[in-house]
């Protein structure tokens, strides 16, 4: 993998020693246990932060987090000032092609453990469509530990937040997390399925918004 950066279309140096799980080769995120502090939007992000204990969230507009895949290394120092970041979230919206699907889950996973692999501490964010994307959208993600999952768009209509407590429901069996960051409306189901499973459930406000809670390691 040792492709120069103009011909490397496939992304070969965000690769470089990673492990690969699933049927579908999706790049592993190590475990975390992470408390996210103060909060902000990629998009409101200054290149210069020096404010050290925000973290940092991709739950933005997919063409406002764009840029972010295809010059990875020009934002690492500003993200290696915050205090870690939650994860990439390209959409997976349940009227896209099964194969647009699979790729946005992989561009998650492939940022994620980029950031990871430059010392940036990660929560990686979770997202899924249908039934179909069960089979894989939990792929790479250690089980037990933090997670972030954002409701954002996703529960305008009864039918919307049916599909999106069904994948709820199912992340927490396959991945018993010890923690949920949440953005955007927590339904009242959520709060009762974390609240039965013991799962420490982290509201964060709308996107524009900050929030406050304690950190550890």
């Amino acid at each position: 993998m040792g492709l120069k950066h103009r011909y490397d279309v496939f992304d070969a140096d965000l690769l470089h020693g990673a492990e690969f799980t699933g049927n579908y080769e999706f790049p592993v995120i190590g475990g975390n246990h992470y408390r996210p502090g103060r909060a902000i939007p990629f998009d409101r992000l200054k290149r210069d932060n020096k404010e050290k204990d925000l973290w940092v969230h991709f739950y933005v507009h997919d063409y406002r987090a764009m840029p972010v895949l295809k010059t990875p290394g020009k934002y690492l120092p500003a993200l290696r000032n915050c205090a870690g970041v939650i994860g990439l979230d390209n959409s997976v919206y349940r009227d896209l092609p099964l194969a647009e699907q699979i790729h946005s889950i992989y561009l998650n996973r492939l940022f994620d453990r980029h950031l990871q692999r430059n010392g940036i501490p990660v929560i990686p964010n979770l997202s899924w469509g249908d039934h179909r994307s069960f089979d894989f959208c939990f792929d790479g993600i250690d089980p037990r530990t933090t997670v972030a999952v954002s409701s954002y768009g996703c529960v305008r209509r009864k039918v919307d937040l049916l599909y999106f407590l069904d994948g709820f429901d199912r992340m927490l069996k396959r991945l018993s997390p010890d923690a949920v960051v949440f953005h955007g409306t927590v339904p009242e189901d959520v709060r009762y399925m974390t609240e039965r499973r013991g799962v420490l459930l982290i509201p964060l406000k709308s996107r524009l918004d900050t929030v406050f809670a304690r950190e550890v390691s």
